[in-house]
């Protein structure tokens, strides 16, 4: 038993140790509150806080005021692109851009056709103008002997029958002279003395 009272009194001691060291700290901290601005000013302390709570209000003000515009502006900058992005309006613009190509398409080829049938027609004119039917219509003729084209009176043989093609049918004759005549040359060709 001795050694619990011992043990008691023991913790008693402490106890009282603490506790006056406790008073003690709280006696020093009472007494710098005592000596503290705002114990000796408390409206003057008041007044600071409020200024400096209407500040920082005014501060959150403008804070949430750019806040706000800027979620703002991302919310529209967002909803055009949403917009934008919609298939019904993603079909219309291809609708669109489908329609535009689709012209541009019909008036390159109405330019290539215009361009072609100028072409075809030019092409058409020239084979005209170099048909021999054409040539056979002005009064001109196509001389054969046989299957031989005669080009010159040295071909012609006077036994053989001479077919002269005119533009409407053809006439077959008999070869009874061949004359040559140096004076049929044209003027500025060369006369063939062959």
């Amino acid at each position: 038993m001795k050694e619990w009272t011992d043990k008691l009194i023991s913790i008693q001691k402490r106890l009282t140790v603490a506790s006056k060291q406790l008073v003690r700290q709280r006696q020093v901290k009472l007494k710098q509150l005592r000596q503290s601005y705002a114990f000796k000013y408390p409206a003057q302390l008041v007044t600071q806080k409020e200024q400096e709570l209407d500040r920082n209000l005014e501060y959150l003000h403008r804070f949430m005021k750019r806040y706000m515009g800027d979620k703002k502006q991302s919310y529209v900058d967002v909803s055009h692109r949403l917009e934008r992005m919609h298939p019904g309006m993603m079909l219309k613009e291809k609708h669109s851009e489908r329609q535009l190509l689709q012209e541009r398409l019909q008036r390159s080829m109405k330019e290539v056709f215009q361009k072609q049938s100028t072409a075809f027609e030019t092409r058409l004119s020239k084979l005209e103008i170099l048909n021999p039917l054409n040539t056979l219509r002005r009064g001109y003729n196509v001389a054969y002997q046989g299957e031989q084209l005669v080009s010159s009176t040295k071909h012609i043989q006077s036994s053989l029958p001479l077919t002269l093609h005119l533009h409407d049918g053809q006439v077959t004759t008999e070869v009874q002279t061949v004359t040559e005549k140096q004076s049929l040359a044209l003027k500025g060709e060369p006369i063939d003395d062959e």
